[in-house]
Parts: structure tokens; C-alpha cells; sequence
């Protein structure tokens, strides 16, 4: 078994989507840098039972590495802000 194999299960977020904007964020607050992405949310494999679901929404996610507009992936995330929106950190992806 490799040290990556129990990081899945200790993200309480697991977003399948795509990065829509890069340098910004949807959230006010939240003052945008190179590393914070617009996320767009296409399935909830794992989030907290107390949130809404979060399927279509965009998510501001402050990145663990650079990434492009239109990357598709699986977001592994710990939560960061809840608000008008839900912003999270990077574990992996």
C-alpha cells in the first residue's frame, strides 16, 4: 500500500469538475492570488452532510499547484470558508 492510498478517504471533499477561472474567486472575501481558482462543481463524490449540494456551483479553491483553465479533475479538498459561496484548500487532485 503507498502513503498516497488512505488520502482519499481523509478529504471531507471530493468534487468532480473543472477549473473555470484561475486568479479569482467566488467568493468576496476572499482576496484572489495565482494559487486561487474558480471551481465548477459537476459531481459530489464526498461533502459535509451539513451543505447543500453542491452540484453546479462554483467553489473558490486555493490551489496546492498551478493549474489552467478547463483542467477536469478530482478535487481532494479540506473545507475552508462557507458563505455566499463554499471556498476549500487543495489536499489533491
Amino acid at each position: 500500500m503507498s502513503p498516497v492510498d488512505p488520502l482519499p478517504e481523509s478529504a471531507p471533499f471530493a468534487l468532480l469538475g473543472v477549473i473555470d477561472r484561475v486568479g479569482d474567486a467566488a467568493m468576496a472575501i476572499i482576496t484572489p492570488g495565482e494559487r486561487t481558482a474558480v471551481f465548477r462543481v459537476e459531481s459530489v463524490l464526498r461533502a459535509p452532510a451539513a451543505l447543500p449540494d453542491l452540484t453546479g456551483a462554483e467553489v473558490t479553491v486555493e490551489l496546492r499547484t498551478l493549474t489552467k483553465v478547463g483542467e477536469r479533475m478530482v478535487l481532494l479538498a479540506d473545507g475552508w470558508m462557507y458563505g455566499e459561496s463554499v471556498a476549500v484548500r487543495e489536499v489533491a487532485r
